[in-house]
């Protein structure tokens, strides 16, 4: 791998990354907010209204994003502009047909829970303008404008947050304030986004069955995938409403707070490894690209793995210090929900790589069987282990997922190791097993544990120690000096 090629992915990761994690404090800082001064059961159903509108944008997306953010690839900008105009048209007729669909089926049935049914106009408002705002982040995910796609990411974030303290001072949070909140973020994030990259939208009507028959030849498996990804991600929402109640369905998505802000940084990663390793497959470099997937899939996975390690000596004091007391019953799931972080990242690398590659169709058999197998565990499971079995249920679709794609990458000549794969869950199960042993109660003692755990890590493998080595470097670089 060239080093201008690693300089350029580390400065994209960097800027990414770093927008990302001010993006998901503030996040987390909005969810420490409603979780702390909502009743559960409002936040549960709050929990069924995002699970429903990310329900809608998958439906109508197509699998038109990462479609975009491929096409942006190519050195010919009157292509890139017709390519989006097209994709931006058959996005935004999507989303009118959706929206009535949606509307007539709302006022023939009642969606889940009664209440939800109460904000169907809503509702409709902001799965359509997030729907446009992924479409977005696509186009400046295929521009490689990553600083940009940080920033816009970043005050919708803050703006969100804003407005939850704001609420939280006047002592007006409610389901109705949370609801619009949401709508207001919104629309500071389509600000921000025309501000930094200004969009000339022009509406084509006629298109030749050709272009529509190439685009949808692509881009159909992803959105299967995408159908996936959704039932893998929110299903369990609805599964355990029905099974066990809102309430649960609160602890559920307590536990998984902060699992899920650390996979959203995760995901500023993945933004800048999928149009570098589609590069590198574009170009024929498949050497590089197989050293590129599986140093970043074993680095990758040593950085989780500490937190793995956090969460399961320190889940009862996290859980108190974030939320509450009244959710000391998620801190197991809490470190339940990292171990599915850590498959995550294995079938997400695999999975992209797969789509770089030009095989979407891969990507969606690899995810299919995965899914199947989870969502099957989770109906099993949710019933006799409470909500933590539907976790196990996740556990087991990532599992599956994962070794699935690593298979599909090697059917490729993509010598992707399953072993290596597990390596740092590996290592770090006989730790887990000494402090098992040991049972540290100080909280001194368990954070000296903790250290020791990264430094043997730091250590042991020599190719993550540079990697952050290289890292930090970048860091000074960025700060420091200039280009």
């Amino acid at each position: 791998m060239d080093k201008s090629f690693k300089e350029k992915f580390l400065k994209g990761s960097l800027a990414s990354t770093i927008g990302q994690i001010s993006s998901v404090s503030l996040h987390f800082g909005s969810m420490i907010i409603i979780t702390r001064y909502m009743v559960k059961a409002e936040f549960g159903i709050f929990s069924l209204i995002l699970a429903t509108i990310v329900l809608l944008q998958l439906i109508s997306g197509l699998g038109l994003d990462v479609t975009l953010a491929k096409q942006l690839a190519v050195k010919d900008e009157l292509k890139k502009q017709e390519g989006f105009q097209k994709l931006l048209s058959i996005r935004v007729f999507t989303l009118f047909f959706i929206s009535i669909i949606f509307f007539i089926i709302s006022k023939m049935f009642v969606l889940v829970d009664s209440n939800v049914n109460n904000y169907i106009i809503l509702i409709t408002i902001i799965f359509s303008l997030s729907s446009l705002r992924d479409f977005f982040y696509a186009q400046l995910q295929g521009l490689k404008k990553f600083k940009e796609y940080a920033l816009v990411q970043f005050v919708s974030a803050l703006g969100k947050f804003l407005i939850y303290l704001t609420g939280w001072q006047l002592s007006i949070l409610s389901l109705d304030f949370l609801v619009y909140a949401e709508l207001i973020a919104l629309v500071f994030s389509f600000i921000t986004q025309q501000v930094l990259v200004p969009i000339k939208f022009k509406f084509i009507i006629k298109m030749k069955l050709s272009e529509v028959r190439e685009i949808f030849k692509f881009s159909y498996p992803l959105y299967f995938n995408n159908l996936l990804a959704l039932i893998n991600n929110r299903a369990n929402a609805f599964i355990i409403s029905a099974f066990l109640g809102t309430i649960s369905l609160a602890s559920y998505q307590v536990a998984n707070n902060i699992p899920g802000a650390l996979t959203r940084v995760y995901n500023s990663f993945i933004v800048v490894f999928f149009p570098n390793v589609a590069t590198l497959f574009s170009e024929d470099r498949r050497s590089e690209a197989y050293r590129f997937i599986e140093k970043s899939n074993l680095n990758i996975n040593l950085m989780i793995i500490p937190f793995l390690i956090l969460t399961y000596i320190f889940g009862d004091e996290i859980t108190i210090l974030f939320f509450s007391a009244k959710y000391i019953e998620t801190s197991f799931a809490l470190f339940l929900f990292m171990i599915v972080f850590y498959f995550r990242s294995v079938s997400s690398i695999a999975g992209y790589s797969l789509v770089a590659l030009g095989k979407s169709l891969s990507s969606f058999n690899m995810n299919f069987f995965g899914v199947l197998f989870g969502f099957i565990s989770s109906i099993i499971l949710t019933p006799i282990l409470g909500f933590e079995g539907a976790i196990y249920g996740i556990i087991i679709s990532r599992i599956v997922s994962s070794f699935l794609g690593i298979y599909n990458l090697r059917k490729e000549q993509i010598k992707v190791g399953y072993i290596s794969s597990l390596i740092p869950l590996i290592f770090c199960l006989p730790f887990i097993a000494i402090y098992d042993f040991l049972r540290f109660d100080g909280f001194y003692q368990k954070l000296l544990f903790l250290i020791l755990f990264f430094i043997f890590e730091l250590i042991t493998f020599k190719d993550f120690r540079n990697t952050l080595i290289d890292v930090v470097k970048s860091i000074y670089r960025s700060l420091f000096l200039k280009n």
